[in-house]
């Protein structure tokens, strides 16, 4: 039996994950074609991985054993067109959609499930991920050194982390509903020059997470309730030292404790 250890550390937190064989999925025929409006659409279910390099309509529901679809192409649109991509396990290193080009929406409705990231962003630029529910995976959506992304109206709900952004800058986080992640609904490590706004985050263990290094990021307008934690700004770092603003945001807790806007 093979384990995997993935060591995520947010400061104090450590996460240690182990799993043992994979579902396998059974493998189809794929064809690949233009639908009526000229778009890129698949019309069979297996294999998975399939690097797209154009706009694209997914046409059917996809079970994946590795990644489920690779974009690498830059000015383009995915649509889910309401499809759901499942993957073989969220301890497994792979994910929904992995977003290497720069110029890309990834648009909903559609669901993303049991992948380590649902939507995995790699040193992209002007990334929107708009209308998706991510459920279930290690991370719903996970970005590291990608910028101006931006992350509106999703539905993240059952992950262990909802969205974490890793040495990333100027993402915008804006009116998600992001529910019962069990270690945190939104975390930035090393992150700067970030918008945090009118999202909702509950159940959580911690609602908000931001690293010492993660800087000049604006939190407003949020309400962050029913976590363990509502917002931690660095295990109680003074904000003026890392100069993230606070506005308005709706908790019951916080470390330091002069973040909520209401008790």
């Amino acid at each position: 039996m093979n384990f995997i250890v993935i060591i995520l550390m947010i400061s104090t937190l450590t996460i240690f994950l182990s799993t043992g064989n994979s579902m396998i999925f059974p493998v189809y025929p794929q064809t690949i074609e233009n639908d009526n409006k000229g778009e890129l659409s698949i019309n069979q279910i297996s294999p998975c991985s399939m690097t797209i390099e154009t706009d694209f309509k997914l046409e059917t529901n996809l079970n994946c054993y590795t990644d489920g679809l690779i974009v690498s192409g830059s000015g383009i649109t995915i649509d889910l067109n309401g499809k759901t991509i499942t993957g073989p396990g969220k301890t497994l290193e792979h994910s929904g959609i992995v977003i290497l080009g720069n110029d890309v929406t990834i648009k909903g409705p559609g669901t993303i499930t049991n992948f380590q990231k649902g939507v995995n962003l790699l040193n992209s630029n002007t990334i929107d991920v708009n209308s998706l529910i991510l459920q279930n995976n290690q991370f719903g959506i996970f970005s590291i050194e990608s910028s101006s992304g931006e992350i509106n109206e999703n539905n993240i709900n059952f992950n262990n982390i909802g969205i974490s952004a890793y040495s990333s800058n100027n993402l915008i986080f804006k009116n998600n509903l992001i529910t019962d992640n069990q270690l945190s609904g939104i975390t930035l490590v090393n992150t700067n020059q970030s918008l945090i706004e009118r999202n909702n985050v509950k159940g959580s263990g911690i609602g908000l997470f931001l690293d010492q290094p993660s800087n000049h990021n604006q939190i407003n307008d949020n309400s962050l309730m029913y976590n363990t934690v509502d917002i931690n700004d660095a295990n109680g770092l003074a904000i003026n030292l890392n100069n993230n603003q606070y506005y308005q945001n709706k908790c019951m807790g916080s470390e330091p404790a002069e973040l909520c806007f209401q008790s």
